[in-house]
């Protein structure tokens, strides 16, 4: 095994924390269900490697935000901690509560890298996430996304050709760009980073606000593995 993986699972769990919500329980409903990146810490499974999953819901934390002036969702209400919903409904009133679970993912994160430079060579972090249908006009079954640095071209080539010769569209930073990276290896010329995500109607049931798993599941957990395994192994 030439390289180690870290998959980063940031948005697969339903926790909404103990906090009191400002939609009634059915919007609520719906909108976990919309933002739920559903049943990635089952189809990001892989071996050999470690995962760093984030245990409560983005409507409570979400620990892809910045945490300084480089967010600038905060303005829209859609920070670290939300306090309007995507279709800017009032999601939450009161926001006092500690973002310490954020800041411990990230220090877990971190250390995962450190920890994991001091015995391997090479180490990607995968971003690990689906996406919804109609986020966007003509959305692939797969987006592959990363930033300027912490770049593999020839691993994101082998990932995108993996899926694209299993029958699935794929397209490089679309709808959603970029992956995340530690910024104490910002520029590591030994760190990588690549965002995997999944659409959703690749793997789930057609089913209103009911998160089911659908026909394409298995199928599309096994590529998942050939394209993580293409990685380990490059």
């Amino acid at each position: 095994m030439k390289n180690y993986l870290i998959l980063h699972i940031p948005h697969s769990s339903t926790d909404l924390g103990e906090i009191t919500y400002s939609l009634s329980e059915e919007k609520l409903k719906e909108e976990l269900f919309y933002s739920t990146d559903w049943f990635t810490d089952e189809l990001f499974d892989f071996e050999l490697c470690t995962r760093i999953v984030f245990n409560k819901s983005r409507l409570y934390i979400d620990v892809e935000r910045f945490n300084d002036e480089r967010e600038t969702m905060g303005s829209i209400g859609r920070g670290i901690k939300y306090t309007r919903t995507f279709y800017n409904e009032l999601l939450k009133k009161n926001v006092d509560y500690s973002i310490e679970p954020y800041i411990r993912h990230h220090e877990e994160l971190e250390c995962a890298v450190e920890q994991s430079l001091s015995v391997f060579e090479k180490i990607y972090i995968i971003d690990c996430h689906a996406f919804n249908d109609d986020i966007q006009p003509n959305t692939p079954d797969i987006c592959i996304g990363f930033n300027a640095t912490n770049c593999d071209v020839q691993a994101i080539t082998n990932v995108e050709k993996i899926f694209q010769d299993h029958g699935y569209t794929v397209e490089k930073n679309y709808p959603y760009s970029g992956s995340i990276i530690p910024d104490l290896y910002v520029e590591h010329p030994n760190v990588f980073t690549m965002m995997i995500e999944i659409n959703k109607r690749v793997y789930m049931a057609n089913e209103e606000f009911v998160p089911h798993k659908g026909q394409g599941f298995e199928n599309i957990k096994n590529v998942i593995f050939e394209a993580l395994k293409s990685i380990q192994h490059q």
